[in-house]
This record gives C-alpha cells, structure tokens and sequence, in this order.
C-alpha cells in the first residue's frame, strides 16, 4: 500500500488518495480507538456527491461489497499509540460506493471500523480545527465550491477513538478550536455569513450569529448590512454601510466587533434553584466581615437587606439587551444591594438565567481621574529592561502590549480593548475591554485577573462626565464580592 509522507501540518494540508489496493471482505469493527488530524483530499469512483442517511439492511442477496482501500492518512497518533495509523477505503456495492474510516494498532490489528456514507467521487478531509487535533470532517471534494455538507466524526478522548455516530456538518472557511466555525455563502450581491457550533452531546450543529451583506447593485459603493443573533432572535446591526476605494468595508472593525464578540454557546446547563449571596459589612474599626448564604428569591433577600419595597436605583443590560446588574441603593447610609445576572443557552437551545446577590455596607470615596481607566502596562512604551520571557515561549511580533479603540458610524467611541504580554509583565490583567455610551463616558469595564475577573460600572447622574459612583465586583469563582466608590 502507497502511504502519503507529506509534512504535517494542524490545518489545511490535501492529499490525493487513489483507490491501488483490492481487499475482500469487510473486516469486524472494534471498540473505540484514535483518528485524525489536518486537511485531505482523497479521489475514489464516481458518483454524485451528496451525504447519505444510514442505509437498512440489504437482503442476503445483495452482492458482497468490494473494498478497496485508497492511501494511509498519515496522522500522528497520541504518544502510546503512536504506531497506529488511519486509513481510508472506498465501498462498492452494485455500483454505488462509499466510503470506510479503519484504525489500526501496532500489529496491524483492526480496533475501528467506521462506516462514512457520502458518495462523491472523491474526498476532503479536514481535522484538527474544531474541538481538538483529532475530529475529523470528511467532505465531498467539491463541497467548497457545490455548498455539499459533510459528516464530522468528533474524538471520544475517554474512549481514545472515534464517535462512531457522525454529525452532519456544513462546509466551512474557518474553525476557531471551540466548536465554533464559520460558514460563508457568497451569491452576486449578497454575502452571507454565519457563526455555527457543534451543539456538544447531541450530535447536530446550530447557528448563533448570521451577517447579511447587501450590495445596492448601482454605481455607488454603498450597501445593507444586518447582523442577527440567532439565539436571541435580535439585530445586532441593521443599517446602510459604505466601501472605500479600496475595497475595504468602511468601519469594518466595528461591524466585526458586532458579529464576533460575546457569542453565547450551548451547552449542558440548568438554572439552579437558589440564589447564592455574599454579604460584606464594615464595621467602625474598618474592618470586613463576610459570610455568605443562598436565598430562594430575589424578594426574601430584598427584604432582608432593608429593600423590600425599594425601585433599583440603578440597571446596566448588555448590547443584546439583557438585564447584567441590578442595583439597590441607600446613598444616606453607604449601602447597597444587588444582583447580577448572567445568560446560556442549554442543549434544547433554551435560554437559562443565573442570579448571584451581594449586599455592601460600607463605600470608599475617591477623587475621579481618567488615568483610573488606564490598564495596568498600557503607559509603558518599551518592555521593561529586566523583563526575561522563558525560552520557548511566544511574544506578539508588534509590540507586548496593545490598546484597540472601535468607533461607532457616528465616530463616537464604542469600547477600547487592551492586552499584554503575560510573559512579560504577568498574567494580572493581562486583557481588558472597556465600553463606552453614546457621550463617550465609560460605563463598563472587564478585567481579567488570576482568580478570576473584575467588573466595574460607572454610574452617572444625568449628562455629567464623571461617575457618581463606581461598583467593582471582584468575581472569585461564583461570588461576586462587591467595592463601591464615591466619586468627588
């Protein structure tokens, strides 16, 4: 048999795989064992290409199907299985073919034999660039260009093989290494793009964002852009949109920021029945006192505090307009209460919400500075003179930190993302993103540290420019542990 000896690469490398080899019979499917890796194309017979269903049982008349196996996939198998190998064979029975996946050991033993039912007159087979190096996707070799789906066969890492049963799978342009992947649709003047997952355990894919691009077709370089979730059922973006003479899409960062950011994935989960609280309280020595505790409502934790039958004082929803804080506020005695809410998706596609309270008593006043927005290293211009990056490890090629401002169509500022070089200045806060309202006042703030995260809201009293008051919650796992700020 011919093996393939190209050099391995994790993504997008093709082979040409011709059936050499006529083997009889169909060899017995074991348990569960290693696959693939990277990007293949292997030629067989003809047929149109398409993915077919699980077929029934042939009578006993049928004619024994003729295997033939095409070219070995050269895969690197995990490191006590690395003289395994994966091999692809096309199936013939009257006249119709398919195809076969077969993983062998050391000993040439057959410990997977999985059925792979597309005809196409050959394949492509892509892996590892959706979960891990090892799922892998095998489509109809025109699928790019004919839109044909494909069957993905995820990798079992308890098993150490294969899922035998496969997902129906569409072509797609990029895979981020999540479960999501990008497919892109483009007809004369409509481009369409979606965001897609792989819904974990339930062997089917589902979209969660959808961009819309329409081109008017005239002699001016101006169009109609939508962007859709499709979870939340809501525009992100529905307006005109414009090109330069380049080409290039006008504001196109800010439109991406839209279609990209803060995907909400499915996934196995349920609301739970309490709501877990954190209650910090300071006494006339400062000094804290924290406990926690669950409540089964919102209303008895409410009460509890001496908010029974207050109105928030404050609610911050995020872009997809769901509710993220509640505040409850008693400016005369320095104490608030609130809760935060946050938002998934389950596998039936059905939103769950999460609540976490927190009750302060006690707040710290401060003298607002703009340089308080300032991430930590964003001031530095060169990499600190001391600084050693361990052998091996990977610097950004432009610079060990970055500052990225996105506007909006009307040139006001809509978020600042930062980042650093954790080798260099530490994984504290090493990104950051800060969002902005329409009067450019900064009302939201996320910082990852070690532990966890940091959120801040910046409060304000009508069109004032500075915040009234800051609420830092300092999230150490599932407690959100709460620090207000006066601002003078």
């Amino acid at each position: 048999m011919k093996k393939l000896r190209s050099a391995m690469m994790m993504r997008k490398s093709i082979f040409a795989a011709a059936a050499v080899l006529l083997l009889g019979g169909c060899g017995s499917a074991g348990s569960s064992q290693p696959a693939a890796s990277e990007d293949s194309t292997a030629a067989a017979a003809t047929s149109s290409p398409a993915v077919q269903e699980e077929s029934s049982p042939q009578p006993s008349a049928t004619p024994e199907p003729r295997i033939t196996a095409s070219e070995e996939i050269e895969y690197t198998f995990p490191a006590d299985r690395e003289d395994w190998r994966l091999e692809l064979y096309s199936e013939e029975t009257a006249g119709e073919k398919t195809y076969r996946i077969r993983v062998y050991d050391g000993q040439g033993e057959l410990q997977q034999d999985i059925p792979c039912n597309i005809k196409a007159p050959g394949l492509r087979l892509r892996w590892g660039e959706l979960y891990t190096y090892a799922d892998l996707a095998v489509f109809p070799e025109d699928a790019q260009t004919a839109g044909t789906a494909g069957l993905l066969f995820l990798w079992d890492s308890e098993a150490g093989g294969f899922q035998e049963r496969a997902v129906r799978i569409p072509w797609y342009d990029e895979a981020y290494g999540d479960g999501t992947f990008l497919v892109t649709d483009i007809q004369e003047d409509v481009e369409e793009r979606t965001l897609c997952c792989v819904v974990p355990g339930s062997f089917r894919t589902a979209e969660l964002r959808k961009w819309t691009l329409k081109k008017d077709g005239g002699p001016t370089a101006k169009g109609e852009l939508l962007i859709w979730d499709c979870l939340e059922k809501m525009s992100l973006y529905n307006g005109k949109v414009e090109w330069d003479d380049s080409g290039e899409l006008v504001n196109n960062t800010y439109y991406e920021e839209l279609f990209r950011e803060r995907l909400k994935y499915p996934w196995d989960t349920a609301a739970p029945d309490e709501i877990p609280v954190i209650i910090a309280v300071r006494d006339e020595e400062d000094n804290w006192d924290w406990s926690k505790g669950t409540y089964e409502s919102r209303e008895a934790f409410l009460a509890d505090c001496g908010f029974g039958d207050a109105e928030p004082f404050y609610q911050y929803c995020d872009r997809l307009q769901n509710l993220e804080l509640e505040l409850y506020l008693d400016e005369g005695a320095d104490k608030c209460c609130g809760f935060c809410y946050s938002y998934d998706y389950d596998l039936e596609l059905k939103k769950v919400v999460r609540c976490s309270g927190f009750l302060l008593d006690g707040f710290t006043a401060a003298a607002w500075e703009e340089e308080a927005l300032s991430f930590y290293g964003e001031k530095e211009t060169e990499v600190p003179e001391d600084s050693e990056v361990p052998e091996g490890s990977e610097t950004p090629e432009d610079s060990p930190m970055s500052v990225t401002c996105v506007y909006r169509d009307d040139g006001t500022l809509y978020c600042k993302h930062y980042r650093h070089d954790p080798m260099i200045f530490g994984t504290a806060g090493q990104t950051g993103d800060i969002y902005y309202d329409e009067m450019g006042r900064p009302v939201y703030r996320y910082e990852y540290i070690t532990h966890g995260s940091l959120q801040s809201y910046y409060i304000y009293s009508g069109k004032s420019k500075r915040p009234r008051y800051g609420l830092c919650l300092d999230w150490n796992g599932e407690d959100p542990i709460p620090e207000m700020t006066v601002y003078r």
